[in-house]
C-alpha cells in the first residue's frame, strides 16, 4: 500500500477522536499589513479575499516560483536569495543570515542541472544536514515546483506522527514552540523500530495522492490544532 493511501481516512478519524471540526482544518494563513507590503509584487492578480486562503496561497506560490525561476535563470545569486528570503518571510522564518540565503540560492542553481537520481541523493543530504533546514528548504522547493515538492514543517510533522504513530517515524524540524516539541515527544516516547520517512518519500507519497497541495495544508492545520488543543489541556 502506498504510504499515504489511507491519509484522508486517518485525518477524518483523528478529527473525530480529538473533536476537531472540518471547518477547523480549512487552511488559513493570514498576512499582516506589514507582510502584504513586503510581498506586494507576488500578490498581484490575487483577489484580496483569497489572500491567506488555500486557493490564494497556491496562486502566491505560483508567483513565488515565477520570480525564483527568473532569478535562477539570470544566474544572479543575490536576486535569487532575495526571493528566497521573501518566501521564508511569508512562512514566518526570519532568522536566516545573508550567507545562508545565498547558500540556498547556489544549491537551487545546482539542483536545476541534476539528474533524478542525483537529485534524490541531494535531497537526502539536505534532509539530514543541519544546514539543509528542511522547514526552510521545503518552502523554497514548493515554490520552485509545487506539483512535485511540498512544505514540511513542525506542524506537518506533528500531524503525520499522530496519524501514523506505531507505523512510521517522522522527523520534527526545529520549532520555536515548546508546545509543538512537547506534543511530538509525547507521541514518540513509546515508539521504537518504526521506519523513518524522509522528505523525498513524503513528497513522493503526496504526489501519488493526486491532491498533494490540499493534503499538505490539511496536515499543517491539523498539526496546529492538535498542539494548541494539547497545550490548553
Amino acid at each position: 500500500m502506498p504510504l499515504f493511501a489511507d491519509i484522508e481516512t486517518l485525518i477524518d478519524s483523528c478529527r473525530d477522536e480529538h473533536n476537531i471540526s472540518k471547518e477547523a482544518l480549512i487552511y488559513d494563513w493570514p498576512l499582516s499589513s506589514k507582510k502584504m507590503k513586503r510581498l506586494d509584487q507576488y500578490l498581484k492578480g490575487i483577489n484580496a479575499k483569497e489572500i491567506g486562503t488555500e486557493d490564494g496561497t497556491i496562486l502566491l506560490f505560483q508567483n513565488f516560483g515565477q520570480a525564483l525561476r527568473k532569478a535562477v535563470k539570470a544566474g544572479i545569486i543575490k536576486e535569487t536569495a532575495k526571493v528566497i528570503s521573501d518566501i521564508l518571510y511569508w512562512g514566518g522564518i526570519n532568522g536566516n543570515k545573508q550567507e545562508t540565503l545565498e547558500s540556498y540560492a547556489r544549491q537551487l542553481q545546482i539542483i536545476t542541472i541534476l539528474s533524478d537520481k542525483d537529485l534524490e541523493i541531494a535531497m537526502e543530504e539536505f534532509y539530514y544536514s543541519k544546514q539543509g533546514g528542511i522547514a526552510s528548504w521545503s518552502k523554497i522547493l514548493a515554490a520552485w515546483e509545487p506539483k512535485s515538492y511540498f512544505i514540511y514543517d513542525a506542524n506537518v510533522a506533528v500531524a503525520l506522527q499522530t496519524l501514523y504513530a506505531g507505523r512510521y517515524l517522522f522527523y520534527l524540524p526545529p520549532s520555536e514552540s515548546a508546545a509543538v516539541k512537547d506534543y511530538y515527544d509525547n507521541i514518540i516516547n513509546n515508539l521504537s523500530g518504526e521506519e523513518q520517512v524522509d522528505y523525498h518519500d513524503y513528497c513522493e507519497a503526496l504526489r501519488l495522492t493526486g491532491n498533494g497541495n490540499h493534503l499538505e495544508k490539511q496536515l499543517f492545520m491539523l498539526g496546529r490544532r492538535l498542539t494548541r488543543q494539547n497545550s490548553a489541556e
